[in-house]
């Protein structure tokens, strides 16, 4: 856990130079994650996790901003009933993955309560459970998997209220995730699907902002020498 402590200072440093914005909006973050992992043999966004964190942004014009997020991020997959009584999978398996995500966020304006979104996201794995959905514990698999993931981000975000803001977006794994160890149900070597694992997520989240700074009208700009 203390191995997350190596992600504050790259965030601290661009929150410093956030604070020194003219503009500057604070958000809390909560929502869910729907999740899946492309190479291990299951399909579905099954595996639900809470998502909650906070970010930062600030204009870089009338249309973008860019900022950084903290957020704890659950992310995994596992066979659904369904699929278990048709027979395609033998029992419930789960991969429970718990991340901390830093992410870099641009968004561009389309209408004042409408923006798209794009970005990069560096994670690190806090822990890894594989529950093989019999009668056996679920177990540590952090030894199967990489300590740190990286994913590229897009979405869309929408003003449902004054400074409340739903965002919907998809994230995806830019290089494998497990380091060794199965690699599909069938515990197969590292290759057989896709070369590895790839976490595929979608997030939807609500986003309330805390504005600081002064924001200068047209008017007011103009009127200044």
């Amino acid at each position: 856990m203390s191995r997350i402590l190596y992600l504050l200072p790259f965030w601290c440093i661009i929150f410093i130079q956030l604070s020194n914005a003219q503009q500057f909006t604070g958000k809390i973050i909560a929502g869910i994650n729907g999740g899946q992992i492309d190479g291990d043999g299951l399909s579905g966004f099954n595996r639900p996790g809470l998502l909650a964190g906070f970010g930062a942004s600030f204009q870089i014009n009338k249309q973008v901003s860019i900022g950084p997020e903290f957020l704890y991020s659950p992310k995994g997959a596992q066979v659904t009933l369904d699929q278990i009584e048709k027979g395609i999978y033998p029992s419930a398996l789960k991969f429970k993955l718990r991340y901390a995500d830093l992410p870099i966020i641009a968004t561009y304006k389309i209408r004042p309560s409408f923006r798209i979104l794009g970005g990069l996201s560096f994670s690190y794995l806090i822990s890894a459970e594989i529950d093989p959905g019999t009668n056996v514990e679920p177990y540590d698999a952090r030894q199967f998997f990489n300590p740190f993931d990286y994913m590229i981000l897009a979405g869309i975000e929408y003003e449902i209220f004054d400074n409340v803001w739903f965002q919907g977006r998809w994230a995806y794994s830019i290089i494998g995730v497990n380091s060794k160890g199965p690699s599909n149900i069938n515990y197969q070597l590292v290759g057989q699907q896709r070369g590895g694992f790839f976490n595929n997520v979608l997030q939807f989240s609500l986003r309330f902002d805390l504005h600081w700074g002064v924001k200068h009208t047209d008017s007011e700009a103009n009127s200044k020498p």
